[in-house]
């Protein structure tokens, strides 16, 4: 929250949650809610004694212990293990993986859902261009997560661009709406894993026959129907089984068209290129701030180098996560600060 202005205080949280499940397709919002987790007080630690380095090497595929998820978030780099290429450099690839066409674009059509958090609805446009190693994926959504039947405006555009490498999220629409968070680090692909994907089936979307090329793995189910032209028509994603970060989405690509993207299709939002960091508030006098954590033994209470929220962040966990296990033993704790 630390980077976020006055005028959109609560947005970074929505971003925590919201844009990872909005962008579950390539899964990049993972850092942010992995985040926001461990500065609301779930049972999240760290002391794995596993180094960046360690983790894009050594885990399996479907393997994600939390402490190795947050040492890689506090490494600046994304989770490995959301990205089915990097984490079998060593493992098999399957002879008959589906060739996915270069370029094209689509209207999208987004459902997801998430630690109890569902996101409805979605409508917008997805581009990729495999050749330009970059994607991006808009859309309009309806969530319960703050106010019930909310939309909200996502935005996520990956790059192997030099000035814009890894992920850039935005929330919002407009210079005086839009939050963004930058992740930087490696370009991924998000259709890489279909090179170990083997074909299961075929199906009819949206009136068109497609092969279902698949791979699952230890908590990790991937699924698509791609086109005879290479497209992929649908895709779908699930992980976590049962436990606290289950998760799952479906995506729906129509009205296909293949080809190079225009560049300014890939142009980076206002709120990226224009204010990220987000400018601080134009007022600079001293204010008294309500802010609240959610916390358990055997954490410190305190606040020094730690993370809060408004009453709409931190505790927008306690409607999704509340019935779980890991608050049981957890207070809420509610600090005035200056």
């Amino acid at each position: 929250l630390a980077q976020v202005s006055c005028r959109a205080a609560h947005k970074s949280a929505i971003l925590a949650v919201a844009l990872l499940v909005g962008g579950m397709a390539s899964l990049v919002g993972v850092p942010c809610i992995l985040a926001s987790l461990a500065s609301v007080g779930l049972a999240i630690t760290g002391g794995s004694g596993h180094t960046a380095a360690d983790l894009v090497e050594s885990p399996p595929l479907g393997e994600f212990p939390i402490e190795v998820l947050l040492s890689v978030v506090r490494s600046g780099r994304p989770p490995p293990v959301l990205w089915p290429e990097v984490l079998r450099k060593e493992g098999p690839i399957g002879k008959r993986g589906p060739k996915i066409a270069s370029q094209w674009s689509a209207a999208l059509r987004y459902d997801g859902a998430l630690m109890g958090i569902s996101f409805t609805g979605g409508k917008g446009r997805f581009i990729y261009d495999g050749l330009g190693q970059r994607y991006r994926m808009s859309y309009n959504v309806t969530s319960d997560y703050f106010k019930p039947n909310t939309r909200h405006q996502q935005d996520q555009l990956a790059s192997a661009h030099a000035k814009y490498s890894g992920s850039n999220v935005t929330m919002g629409s407009g210079p005086d709406d839009e939050v963004c968070m930058a992740f930087g680090g490696a370009y991924y692909d998000m259709f890489g894993w279909a090179k170990w994907a083997t074909h299961t089936g075929h199906k009819v979307v949206e009136g068109k026959l497609c092969k279902i090329w698949s791979l699952e793995d230890r908590g990790l189910s991937f699924s698509m129907c791609i086109g005879s032209d290479g497209v992929p028509r649908d895709l779908n994603q699930t992980f976590g089984g049962s436990g606290k970060f289950a998760g799952s989405n479906y995506m729906q690509f129509f009205k296909v068209r293949i080809g190079a993207p225009e560049e300014a299709a890939f142009k980076p939002s206002w709120g990226c290129a224009h204010d990220y960091p987000t400018r601080p508030c134009a007022d600079k006098r001293v204010s008294e701030l309500d802010v609240y954590r959610i916390w358990g033994l055997p954490e410190p209470l305190e606040l020094q180098n730690r993370d809060t929220g408004d009453i709409l962040g931190d505790l927008s966990f306690v409607c999704t996560q509340g019935s779980s296990a890991a608050y049981q033993s957890k207070l809420i704790t509610h600090w005035k600060v200056n």
